[in-house]
């Protein structure tokens, strides 16, 4: 049985779709526009709740969710073309903490997708 030692590397590949979020266009009324490549605009409406992303009852998954749900599926079963990336344009710093909240506290998109770096 050989070992490693000092030479063994860990990498970790993250293989979730990087979302990145940009301004909004000036035609957008909506406060979140999910697009992707192949798929239609999937605008998006600040909803209230009385469950927070990430609720544990799993009944109410906000808009942003849904809308990122509605993105992936179509990607998984072929409806669009194959894609690395979306883009989240935000007309507000109030949607733009919305999706981010549903990024990292959705357990589904955040199993999906990852906030880009840069």
């Amino acid at each position: 049985m050989s070992t490693y030692g000092s030479n063994f590397v860990s990498i970790f590949a993250d293989s979730r779709i990087v979302a990145r979020l940009i301004p909004a266009a000036l035609d957008q009324v909506l406060p979140v526009r999910v697009l992707a490549e192949g798929l239609p605009p999937q605008d998006v409406a600040l909803l209230s709740t009385d469950h927070p992303a990430g609720c544990q009852c799993g009944i109410h998954r906000n808009a942003i969710a849904a809308a990122l749900d509605v993105v992936f599926l179509a990607r998984v079963r072929g409806q669009t073309p194959f894609f690395k990336q979306i883009e989240i344009a935000c007309t507000t710093d109030e949607a733009r903490a919305a999706v981010l909240e549903t990024l990292q506290n959705d357990g589904v998109a955040f199993t999906r997708f990852r906030v880009s770096t840069q």
